[in-house]
């Protein structure tokens, strides 16, 4: 039963929203809606960090979705003294609905039933029932008759209307204010005297979907959504953008705004604007570029490197130490289809910045903003005037060859062009042109226009500036990462040990985020100067998701529910294939407790990777699905020199291939035990036990589970004699049942 009268708490004293979700939370146990109190109480506080779930009215409707949960219900809550809930229009709380949804009821009867509640709470009589109602079989036959609901009917046209408006509404979960948001919206269209129809994009799916022939002869568009939501099909039309909060607590108002509204959607033109308040829509358009380019270096990264191994084990030997000095394999074809393969790191950059101006203003921005990266990125094209040397003072006095110059701009390239070209393209695409030619702006005019006016300035007035900087910048970092004459060796190693470790607790931070994806971008544009911070991305990676399945899996089995460790399974896949990400269902359980480790353990990992000299050649990823790549770069006369090693360092190119690869995943080890055990000593303290009683909990507990299995097979064997010997009573009563574990 989704509600009956079990599932009312009339007139319950709380102090705030947490004690109200623990008595929501015990009180589902008792109705077997789940077994996990705890766990729902964190699903539904986080569901409040999202956007409070508190309506106008002194209603909330919070709510969670969870596999976990047994069957759908509702449980309401009607507080004696009213709690403040941080809602939309500052009221505090007396009536709590809160709707606790399966995820195998996504789409079924179930979902309409919380749909009918969720638009019931718009109904002001509704409301003043279960405000101030004293009968409480009032108040359950009422919301037992809005569970029930109505049929959906079709919403006739009124003919004296002054036109259609059409729109979108979606919540963070897809479940109630997708819903109310609609009925509010639908129901004051008479307030406005217009039609309105509104899609729902919620756990259902689309429902109530507009037509072409709606979208079309709509007036106005109204988007009430706290996600993302596609803009294409609305392409010409006047438009307005808010929240599921606003449209449903100031319906009316929405409504009057859109009809305003002077917005007019250009499919051409990006949906965020970028400024110093707006730093989302900055990372948006950053990660697109990112995203895109990922494909090219990581083809590039493996295909190239396999082919290098392969030339490596024809061509190099003692008279020719690197094979491209070889002339059998410089009159090969071979070395052709070695220079294809690398490919992808021709123009990942020119992808990068190309695809920020998608991003901010659409499919016309492409072409200017991936040449004007592409020649931004290319050191042969910077004009370097009098005064601005092109390269760089020696690296070492005794080696004529150990300047530097030629170092491109790069993700620099990529950032200015992208975001600089994406703008122009938008100031550009807003010009008011006659129709006839407006057909012809995205295909001659910016091309030509904007891609000449990035292009050329830049070069003429800044490439020589910026490119003198990227020599020096990078004749630093050079002389930081390696054992310079002038510093002392242990200064050096403590020097690369931190430069790792810097770029390892990026990677950690934010899981995927966009300071893991600048830490992992800024190593991949290095690579040419030094691989080795790129080795300590790639070991940094799998850190987070490997150190909480360890944690789950193995070291604090005790401390965490089924669920999580269902989960640490699934991040230890993730972690092999060098998918931070898989660590983010922790973090959103125990963010504090998850993030330290993180940052920690990742840390390690590339502070040791760093040290060990791991030269990493597949950007942008990591995790232990590398390491043969890691192998084929090995360095012999740098890999296992750091410290003593029996893996790497001689003469043989094998040694130092398995030499590379073994000091790889001992980073890799290092970090995910030091990360494990920081998580499971955080998460026990958190249960009331010190930092050494963790620590013991830990390396005691090897003991404790063969414990447990002797006892689990001492039962799964009684449960066989049982149904498959036949003996007598007394001998199964004295010899079994009596001394199980110590029979077996």
């Amino acid at each position: 039963m989704i509600f009956d009268d079990k599932h009312l708490l009339f007139d319950i004293n709380v102090k705030n929203q947490r004690e109200a979700f623990e008595q929501i939370a015990n009180l589902a146990k008792k109705l077997n809606i789940t077994n996990n109190p705890k766990g729902l109480v964190e699903d539904l506080l986080k569901r409040e960090k999202i956007s409070t779930t508190g309506m106008a009215d002194q209603v909330a409707i919070p709510h969670a979705m969870n596999a976990d949960f047994k069957e759908a219900g509702i449980i309401v809550c009607r507080f004696k003294n009213a709690v403040d809930w941080n809602s939309v229009g500052g009221e505090p709380v007396k009536v709590a609905f809160a709707l606790l949804i399966p995820e195998k009821s996504r789409g079924t009867l179930h979902m309409q039933y919380l749909q009918n509640i969720a638009t019931a709470l718009l109904d002001k009589e509704f409301n003043k029932i279960i405000l101030t109602s004293k009968n409480r079989n009032e108040i359950i036959k009422t919301i037992s008759k809005a569970v029930e609901g109505k049929k959906e009917t079709i919403q006739e046209t009124n003919h004296n209307s002054k036109g259609l408006i059409v729109g979108v509404s979606a919540c963070a979960t897809g479940v109630a204010h997708t819903y109310m948001a609609r009925e509010a919206l639908e129901k004051h269209a008479k307030d406005v005297g217009y039609d309105v129809w509104i899609e729902t994009q919620g756990q259902s799916g689309q429902e109530h979907k507009l037509s072409e022939d709606q979208i079309k002869k709509a007036d106005s568009v109204v988007i009430a959504a706290d996600i993302n939501v596609p803009m294409e099909r609305f392409e010409g039309k006047k438009y307005y953008s808010t929240d599921t909060n606003e449209a449903i607590n100031t319906p009316v108002e929405t409504l009057n705004k859109t009809i305003n509204s002077k917005n007019i959607f250009n499919g051409s033109s990006g949906g965020d604007t970028f400024s110093s308040k707006n730093k989302k829509g900055f990372m948006k358009h950053f990660l697109n570029g990112v995203s895109h380019m990922i494909p090219f270096i990581v083809f590039s990264g493996i295909v190239w490197a396999i082919l290098q191994a392969i030339a490596m084990g024809i061509w190099q030997n003692h008279d020719f130490p690197n094979y491209k000095d070889n002339p059998a394999y410089q009159n090969s074809p071979f070395h052709y289809a070695v220079d294809a393969g690398g490919i992808g790191f021709t123009f990942y950059i020119a992808i990068m910045g190309g695809f920020i101006g998608v991003s901010i203003a659409g499919r016309a921005a492409l072409a200017p903003c991936a040449m004007a990266t592409f020649a931004a990125s290319t050191p042969s094209f910077y004009i370097f005037y009098k005064g601005l040397p092109k390269v760089t003072p020696l690296l070492n006095a005794a080696d004529p060859s150990s300047f530097i110059s030629g170092v491109s701009l790069s993700i620099i390239a990529a950032l200015i062009m992208g975001f600089a070209g994406g703008y122009l393209v938008n100031w550009v695409n807003s010009w008011k042109v006659s129709k006839h030619i407006k057909p012809l702006m995205p295909i001659i005019f910016i091309p030509v226009v904007c891609t000449s006016v990035l292009i050329f300035p830049f070069l003429f007035a800044f490439s020589g500036i910026l490119g003198c900087f990227m020599n020096y910048f990078a004749y630093g970092l050079a002389w930081i990462s390696t054992a310079h004459p002038g510093m002392p060796q242990a200064a050096a190693f403590i020097v690369d040990f931190l430069l790792g470790c810097l770029l390892g607790a990026m990677i950690g931070f934010d899981m995927g985020g966009p300071i893991n994806k600048i830490a992992g971008a800024t190593a991949t544009a290095l690579i040419q100067i030094d691989p080795r911070l790129l080795g300590a991305v790639e070991a940094a990676i799998p850190i987070a998701p490997l150190g909480c399945a360890f944690a789950s899996l193995v070291i604090g089995r005790r401390l965490f529910n089924e669920q999580e460790r269902a989960l640490g399974a699934s991040a230890l896949g993730l972690g092999f294939f060098g998918i931070s990400e898989g660590s983010i269902p922790f973090f959103s359980n125990r963010p504090k407790k998850t993030l330290i480790p993180n940052i920690i353990g990742s840390a390690i990992a590339g502070g040791l990777a760093f040290l060990f000299f791991i030269g990493g050649h597949v950007g942008m990823w990591g995790g232990p699905i590398v390491a043969f790549v890691l192998g084929i770069h090995a360095d012999p006369g740098q890999v296992g020199t750091v410290v003593p090693s029996i893996f790497g360092g001689g003469d043989s190119t094998l040694w130092n291939y398995f030499g590379n690869i073994i000091w790889f995943f001992i980073a890799i080890i290092a970090g995910m035990l030091i990360h494990s055990i920081i998580y499971v000593v955080l998460i026990s303290k958190e249960n009331g036990a010190t930092t050494k009683e963790a620590l013991k909990s830990i390396f005691s507990r090897k003991k404790k589970e063969s414990n447990h299995k002797e006892i689990k097979r001492a039962n799964k064997f009684i449960n066989w004699y049982q149904e498959n010997l036949v003996v007598e009573n007394w001998y199964y009563q004295t010899k079994v049942l009596n001394k199980p574990y110590r029979y077996w």
